[in-house]
């Protein structure tokens, strides 16, 4: 008789608390919750009658199994849609390669150069970390443009170049000299907080756009970087479609950020998310509710979580770094989808055929995220995304988004496009004094876009 007192106390307890965790989870559709809640009162009332001992302890636990899992999907959900409300900026101070000055500790009291677009702010933190750490007190010359500074640097007449570390890799890229013949000595690094743009709206019931921003870098996602991969979803809910509108890296824009100073958009990421969030409002003339930010680190680390993906590729090319994509299906794990997604040498069409790329990828994460096999692998996930993953969707807006995928099960349909234009060389605002490759956008290709846009977003079902 005590045993069985004790057998109906746990099927009493395994209901309340699923009862609780029901109620705790924001992610379970309410018609789902009424069916779970109905037959919790039916397991409870039967625990009264003489069944089976065995029976009740399995479905007990199964019970306390299903609460402990949605209280732990519940409480992951903030980690997981974490918006960060600062980025990482870091400056790095270089000299001559074969130089005298081989570290830090070889500085004395020697001229250092700066670009005069550095903030007031960032000269002080410079100077008292010379000055607090390194008992070197600075005398700093001013450069109008990187090309000017390195150019000092070269004949000697500065020792050391303060240069923001998030334009290292354009200065590589664009000159040879500064890869081969600099190094950096050492780096300095702050916080900075970023407002939160969001424009909410009820995802489950209206259109809405996304921001994807990939950066080009390793690591820390709050870090300032270029932004290499700028694609926008637009979402209609209710037909169940997504639109996939790409926006070349190094299309020739006004940074809203910076005046409206034309540059390529690649380089409104050096100056965080919300200057390119705010930069392609203004191009193409929409309103942009949320963004998500994701790095290198992010992507091969999500997909891998995943698992491989498919795509179809059109056309075989082999990627500057020698990896084979033959003509077909193609199953990627993450550090081929990276590869895949990322190469645009070997095209003639360049950027525009990797954001083609690009979008198929991004589908096909898309897709395979909406698998059921992508809920069991939720832990793998939540510790994956919850570091990598910078967004301003909130965790109610993803659990809205959830509910319609349990509640209605659309069949997403995905359509793409992407900005057209011409290609150029215009000096930038990002490296004056130079002209660098850019796309100059097509208006009528901008006004199309646009009006699809405002289509996918206004109609009904």
């Amino acid at each position: 008789m005590k045993k069985r007192k004790l057998i109906r106390i746990l099927a009493w307890s395994s209901s309340i608390l699923t009862l609780a965790a029901l109620i705790y989870n924001i992610f379970i559709p309410i018609k789902y919750k009424i069916g779970m809640i109905l037959i919790l009162v039916v397991f409870s009332l039967l625990s009264y009658k003489r069944l089976n001992k065995i029976l009740i302890v399995v479905l007990s636990v199964f019970l306390i199994f299903i609460s402990t899992f949605l209280i732990y999907t519940q409480m992951s959900a903030d980690r997981v849609f974490k918006y960060y409300d600062h980025e990482t900026n870091v400056v790095s101070l270089i000299t001559l390669e074969d130089g005298d000055i081989s570290s830090i500790s070889d500085v004395k009291d020697q001229d250092f150069g700066y670009l005069d677009s550095m903030s007031s702010d960032w000269l002080v933190i410079v100077k008292d970390e010379l000055s607090d750490s390194f008992q070197i007190t600075p005398k700093f010359i001013s450069y109008s443009s990187i090309t000017e500074a390195l150019e000092a640097l070269r004949d000697n007449k500065i020792d050391v170049l303060v240069i923001d570390n998030a334009f290292v890799d354009i200065y590589q890229e664009e000159d040879p000299f500064f890869e081969s013949e600099t190094k950096i000595i050492h780096t300095i690094s702050r916080t900075e907080n970023k407002d939160d743009i969001a424009k909410n709206i009820d995802v489950d019931k209206d259109s809405f756009t996304v921001l994807v921003s990939g950066i080009d870098v390793f690591g820390s996602i709050t870090k300032l970087s270029r932004s290499d991969v700028n694609m926008l979803l637009v979402v209609n809910p209710k037909r169940g479609t997504v639109l996939m509108v790409s926006i070349p890296r190094d299309t020739f824009v006004a940074l809203s950020c910076k005046d409206d100073k034309m540059d390529k958009l690649t380089h409104s990421g050096l100056y965080g998310i919300n200057c390119t969030t705010e930069t392609i409002e203004q191009f193409l003339d929409i309103e942009i509710n949320y963004f998500i930010r994701l790095n290198f680190t992010s992507f091969i680390n999500i997909v891998d979580a995943i698992g491989e993906i498919e795509v179809y590729n059109e056309v075989a090319f082999t990627s500057h770094d020698g990896m084979k994509f033959p003509k077909g299906n193609l199953t990627l794990s993450g550090f081929e989808a990276f590869h895949y997604a990322r190469e645009r040498k070997a095209f003639a069409g360049g950027d525009s055929d990797r954001v083609k790329n690009q979008q198929k990828v991004l589908e096909a994460m898309i897709k395979k995220l909406l698998t059921p096999a992508s809920f069991i692998k939720i832990d793998q996930l939540i510790r994956i995304v919850s570091k990598n993953v910078d967004t301003n969707i909130s965790s109610s807006d993803i659990a809205k988004l959830i509910r319609l995928q349990l509640d209605k099960n659309p069949k997403w349909q995905f359509a793409s496009t992407l900005v057209l234009g011409e290609d150029a060389y215009r000096e930038t605002f990002s490296w004056p004094g130079r002209d660098l490759f850019v796309v100059l956008p097509d208006p009528s290709s901008v006004r199309t876009i646009h009006a699809q846009i405002n289509d996918m977003l206004n109609s009904a079902d």
